[in-house]
């Protein structure tokens, strides 16, 4: 962009007097890690501040608020992020629809179209309204009008967690630049894209060896290891299956193959209607009996 077309307020000098106090912080991983927590997901959750080159690149390259140009109704959104790094590709659908439930609004989702010829890595970004409490309280003199109160959110399975960051890096921020990074060097280039497969199907073969052993654990009676491998929820070590529901499961298998075809997602759905879960071996049997068997013996 030619320098003389740079809005002036872009500075750096602006975008320091930015401040983002530590209740956004606390009260938003407070809001999202509650909930995370019910639904027993395996995860991890990090926030930042965008830093302030960062920023100031952002703001000159989309030339936010320009009239005549495609971000002229924009302001840049992502202040604030927020990664939620989940263990399971399959969480990735349910944490979007929780994420959605949060906030005053749902969240505007960016995520990525494949299809059978080509491999992309996954993005999962979510942009929401900050509540209104916590908007308030940032302070931002010189570029209100440049900045949106919001937060993006980025959902990643662990796998993809690092490939994102080499993505971001190594290839965006290259392409964008217009250097000679990749130049020459096509052929690596691919064989980056099959290391991205490789990440895929890493993904989604973990979820399909859980569920083998859950089968196989089925197949062998060993139901508090049924359990574990087909719901995947983190549960006390020392959660044990009431005597009773051991009984009934080895004296009527049919019960048993009952709970074990019940959907993940379900138990998850039945989790999160909880004020305070304790996760365990029978808090799974109680809520997917009360919700889908409705075994009068349980």
């Amino acid at each position: 962009m030619d320098n003389k077309k740079i809005n002036p307020l872009f500075t750096k000098e602006n975008v320091e007097k930015i401040v983002v106090p530590d209740i956004v912080k606390v009260d938003l991983l407070s809001i999202l890690e509650e909930k995370l927590q019910k639904a027993g997901f395996y995860y991890r959750v990090a926030y930042r501040v965008k830093a302030v080159d960062s920023m100031v690149n952002k703001l000159i390259f989309k030339d936010y608020r320009r009239k005549g140009t495609e971000n002229e109704d924009k302001k840049m959104q992502d202040l604030i992020g927020i990664r939620i790094m989940l263990y399971f590709s399959d969480d990735l659908e349910i944490c979007m629809r929780l994420l959605d439930t949060l906030f005053v609004e749902p969240g505007k989702w960016e995520t990525t179209e494949n299809n059978e010829y080509e491999f992309k890595a996954m993005k999962v970004n979510g942009i929401f309204k900050l509540p209104a409490y916590l908007s308030k309280t940032i302070v931002n003199p010189s570029l209100a009008d440049y900045v949106d109160s919001t937060f993006e959110v980025q959902v990643r399975t662990n796998s993809f967690e690092g490939w994102h960051e080499i993505e971001h890096d190594m290839r965006y921020k290259s392409l964008l630049s217009d250097n000679e990074f990749w130049r020459g060097g096509e052929e690596l280039s691919r064989i980056l894209n099959c290391i991205l497969a490789n990440l895929e199907l890493s993904d989604w073969s973990l979820v399909q060896l859980f569920e083998q052993l859950s089968y196989n654990h089925y197949k062998n009676a060993n139901w508090e290891l049924m359990l574990k491998s087909k719901f995947r929820i983190h549960m006390d070590d020392n959660s044990e299956l009431d005597p009773a529901i051991l009984e009934l499961f080895d004296r009527d298998k049919e019960i048993a193959k009952q709970f074990f075809k019940c959907k993940r997602k379900d138990l998850i759905r039945d989790l999160l209607k909880l004020d305070a879960p304790q996760p365990s071996y029978n808090l799974i049997v109680k809520l997917l009996n009360d919700s889908k068997i409705h075994n009068e013996e349980i």
